[in-house]
């Protein structure tokens, strides 16, 4: 028996970027692991799915081959056919469509998995592009998020994990990090034994008593007026820098019309939680620097 270690990436849609090492054993995965040389943030662990990855490798229900629908759609009936085969059929369809409908009438449609940047930022990009094809964000989940994120703050790098052990405040808006983000959770730890303040806004607690310092349980889908009240807050208790943000963005004026609507106690019984907890998560927020906003995918989750 021959042991061999490949070094590769994790495939999977998260922002870990897992670094790995898979032990080969004649030929066949026998063990992913995460890496510990020159890797910090993985650290030799991950998570249990990636670690589990080889299963779905070797499992008999894996596609291995193209395989066409026959019969009546929706019946789950299905022929295997040759690669080339398929291809020439998709080139057709495409020639086809296009000359009948045009480019637009194909719909690149595809997300997760894979996103790096030779499989979603530049090779089908481009070949969709020469297709003519309709200009769509490749997914309908996040696309409202990231195009919200993108116009207030244009590009978004996001925050190094070493950096979360100098801020000194820590907010965690609709994001499970022992979850989705576990190579954050040992930085987020380190923070707090430096001292940060952790605050933490969701529907549930993720976290002990000893690992954080307040936490909102929000209303499902009340996230909006929690963060509106907030900026209400600042304003009524000249808590913002607002010659900054007028010089160095847009639309503050509607920004605080919106937020004036949403005083503390109103948004604290539309969200279910308390006045003070509210209060204090608005004055630690203002008071802490440097402070750092953690949000995941919940927050798009609202009404």
């Amino acid at each position: 028996m021959t042991d061999q270690i490949h070094h590769t990436s994790c495939t999977m849609d998260c922002p870990d970027t897992c670094a790995l090492e898979v032990l080969v054993r004649d030929g066949k995965i026998r063990k992913i692991s995460g890496a510990r040389d020159g890797h910090p943030d993985t650290a030799g662990f991950i998570c249990s799915k990636v670690a589990r990855f080889h299963r779905r490798v070797y499992h008999p229900d894996r596609l291995l081959y193209p395989m066409r629908r026959h019969g009546e759609k929706g019946a789950g009936q299905f022929e295997r056919i040759s690669w080339e085969s398929a291809i020439e059929e998709i080139v057709r369809r495409f020639q086809e469509i296009k000359t009948r409908w045009g480019g637009e009438a194909i719909l690149p449609y595809h997300y997760g998995g894979s996103n790096g940047l030779l499989g979603d930022e530049f090779l089908d990009s481009y070949f969709f592009a020469k297709l003519g094809a309709s200009r769509c964000a490749k997914t309908l989940c996040a696309a409202p998020s990231g195009a919200v994120a993108g116009g207030m703050y244009g590009k978004m790098p996001g925050v190094a994990f070493e950096d979360f052990t100098r801020a000194k405040f820590i907010l965690l808006w609709g994001v499970n990090p022992k979850v989705a983000n576990i190579h954050l959770v040992p930085y987020l730890r380190q923070a707090k034994k430096n001292g940060a303040f952790i605050a933490v806004v969701d529907p549930k607690c993720n976290f002990s008593e000893n690992e954080i310092d307040l936490h909102l349980p929000v209303y499902p889908g009340a996230d909006l007026p929690l963060a509106l009240s907030m900026i209400n807050y600042w304003r009524e208790n000249d808590l913002l820098d607002l010659y900054f943000l007028d010089a160095h963005g847009t639309g503050l004026e509607p920004l605080l019309e919106a937020a004036a609507e949403w005083p503390i106690e109103r948004a604290a019984r539309t969200a279910d939680v308390s006045p003070f907890r509210l209060i204090k998560l608005a004055k630690v927020y203002a008071d802490a620097q440097p402070a750092l906003l953690r949000c995941g995918w919940g927050v798009e989750r609202n009404q």
